[in-house]
């Protein structure tokens, strides 16, 4: 009886491991690229421009305490990469913040003060200035979509999954690129139109961002059924230079899209940079 058990055992470990080696991707990465690239084209087709509302939450811990933020824009872009976005209201620890107190804050150059002095400490003699140091402030309502052809070299396609009752496909992608914010990432495209259904992303140590985690969750809101995205998620820890020493703080920000309006005809004017 024992041995029976044991070949029991061992039959299905074999059986195992061939059915493993036997798996095979959903889709090879040479057919998931040009199809990519016809997705591409076509969106290019059916969505011209587009505006819609955007809503940015944050909230920080730091040595200086907590800090909760809301602010609400309307947003613009036109193809293939012009965007804008107008202030509308916003609060910081439950003050209201107008127009120009937003504007004014936004003018001021990273380590910048309230009446624009320097504030950056000189920096370090030994090479650390490569990891931190206040860095450009980040906003995520223009930052462009995740570019899946320029990191196809370390693409792998490693099965389907349902998402949201959307069957997809999962890619993993190591991004080889050491300037790029992002180390790693794991991808679901809709199996019927390869768009983008969800993302999430690692930070990889740089200048400002120790580690963290960016999320993106898109909905089939656009023309023609579109996937286009609706929240944002990012999830830092971060470490700044100050005169003070060294300054850490973690933050959670979201980012919320909606009211989506398309082809609206933006001229070139409206995203003219103001002076």
């Amino acid at each position: 009886m024992k041995n029976l058990k044991l070949f029991v055992v061992v039959l299905g470990l074999l059986v195992l491991i061939f059915v493993s080696c036997g798996e095979k991707a959903p889709i090879s990465k040479e057919q998931l690229k040009l199809k990519f690239e016809e997705r591409l084209a076509y969106r290019s087709e059916i969505i011209k421009d587009y505006t819609c509302e955007l809503i940015t939450s944050r909230l920080s811990d730091s040595p200086r305490g907590e800090m909760e933020s809301e602010m609400k824009f309307a947003f613009y872009k036109k193809m293939p990469d012009k965007t804008k976005s107008e202030f509308i209201e916003g609060k910081r620890n439950g003050e209201k913040i107008s127009k120009d107190d937003f504007q004014n804050f936004a003018r001021r150059r990273p380590g910048q003060g309230r009446e624009g002095q320097d504030r950056r400490p000189e920096r370090r003699q030994g090479g650390d200035e490569s990891r931190r140091g206040m860095g450009r402030r980040m906003f995520g309502g223009t930052e462009l979509p995740f570019d899946l052809l320029k990191h196809f070299q370390g693409l792998k396609v490693v099965g389907s999954e349902t998402v949201e009752n959307i069957e997809t496909y999962k890619i993993n992608v190591k991004i080889k690129d050491k300037k790029d914010r992002l180390e790693k990432a794991v991808i679901w495209l809709d199996k019927s139109t390869f768009d983008i259904v969800k993302f999430e992303g690692s930070y990889r140590k740089g200048e400002r961002i120790d580690s963290g985690e960016l999320v993106k969750i898109y909905s089939p809101v656009g023309p023609e059924g579109a996937w286009m995205l609706v929240e944002q998620r990012n999830d830092t820890y971060m470490v700044f230079d100050t005169p003070m020493g060294e300054f850490e703080m973690e933050s959670l920000s979201t980012s919320k899209y909606s009211n989506y309006l398309f082809n609206q005809d933006l001229s070139d004017e409206l995203f003219a940079e103001e002076k």
